[in-house]
């Protein structure tokens, strides 16, 4: 069976730095959105590999945001974690490196392109989203100086479709504000970079994965469990029906105050049948223009909360006959089959996993929703 590693990279190239022997940690990928802050621990005086570096190295290796630490399996990487900080216990010799996903980086850029901010906007037609979103992270890599590149594998960016976005400069919209909106409007593709070893380098890249129009959602390896085996690779199994979020209609507010307020929800007629009793909501997106563009985000919201939420949190005893870590990216099926039981009903009940995360062992958590 193959084992974690753990290995350190430059953020801007990929180049490949140092192996890395973590005492304790935990990393965590999320569909669409970013996962929020992991870490990992490394006893510098206890027998750790790393403490035969010396002392300039291994801060070089570790500067926040400009090295990036890899968790990998069978030589593929399960995860990539930019490097966000680094409290040492000096009375303890231990040293805790904090990182997060590529996702975080996008929070610090705008879609302004190389020295474009004064009257400038961002504007896009006659194509997919899934061109519009590569233009918007292209020109999060573009600025005025080097610094802003990264190695992110980019979809065709002329890829032909109906859809157009225009973003005006003085929004200070961030690219990862405006992949957020791409992915809320109706008919919104799922995005998702899968951090990887290039084929032929061998260095850390991300490629840029974007559901298409026909099928905008993003999919996987599909792993099938019998919840009545008697060995049962699936433990902690928590079926959540969660109906906090469930709503019967939204509106969404635009850019405008008071009379002049850009308001769009449901056009008559569109409304879907009601599950429950009216449960309504509002969602701000001030830079919104018009209440066409309010109203399409609203048809969007409706339809992603008009049925409960049915999440399944489990534990994973990973095992590579039904699916290892490496095969299970973001948007992989999980296919449980149930029989006999109490309170869920015969049959299977397909899932997707929208994140995945874990730590040390051979145990991972997928987080799985309910293919509606």
């Amino acid at each position: 069976m193959a084992e974690f590693s753990y290995h350190m990279y430059a953020t801007a190239t990929g180049v490949p730095q140092f192996p890395m022997a973590p005492s304790a940690g935990t990393w965590a990928r999320e569909m669409g959105v970013a996962a929020g802050a992991q870490s990992h621990t490394f006893h510098l005086a206890d027998g750790d590999p790393s403490r035969y570096l010396d002392r300039s190295t291994w801060r070089a290796l570790t500067v926040p945001w400009n090295m990036t630490l890899t968790v990998e399996r069978g030589g593929a990487v399960i995860y990539a974690g930019l490097i966000t900080g680094r409290p040492y216990d000096f009375d303890n010799k231990v040293l805790t490196l904090k990182h997060s996903d590529i996702w975080t980086i996008l929070r610090d850029r705008f879609p302004f392109g190389t020295g474009s901010y004064a009257g400038g906007t961002f504007e896009a037609s006659g194509l997919s989203w899934r061109a519009i979103a590569g233009r918007i992270v292209q020109r999060a890599l573009t600025g005025p100086r080097p610094i802003y590149a990264l190695p992110i594998v980019l979809p065709d960016l002329n890829e032909a479709g109906t859809k157009s976005l225009k973003i005006e400069n003085f929004h200070f919209q961030t690219a990862y504000d405006a992949l957020m909106d791409i992915q809320s409007t109706d008919g919104g593709p799922e995005i998702d970079f899968q951090p990887r070893k290039n084929p032929t380098t061998g260095y850390l890249e991300y490629v840029m994965r974007v559901g298409s129009t026909a099928a905008p959602r993003l999919t996987g390896f599909m792993a099938e469990f019998n919840m009545n085996a008697p060995r049962q690779p699936l433990t902690g199994v928590v079926v959540d029906e969660d109906a906090l979020k469930q709503l019967t209609g939204v509106f969404v507010v635009g850019e405008g105050s008071e009379e002049d307020m850009v308001v769009g929800g449901l056009p008559v007629g569109a409304e879907p049948p009601p599950q429950i009793i009216a449960r309504d909501s509002r969602i701000d997106r001030k830079h919104l223009k018009t209440a066409p563009e309010a109203a399409n985000v609203a048809i969007a919201a409706t339809a992603a909360l008009i049925g409960t939420a049915t999440q399944t949190d489990v534990s994973y005893v990973v095992d590579p006959e039904i699916a290892d870590v490496q095969d299970l990216v973001l948007g992989s099926t999980f296919r449980l089959h149930y029989r006999d039981d109490f309170f869920l009903p015969d049959g299977y009940t397909d899932f997707r996993m929208k994140a995945l995360s874990g730590g040390m062992s051979e145990i991972v958590k997928p987080t799985l929703r309910a293919v509606s």
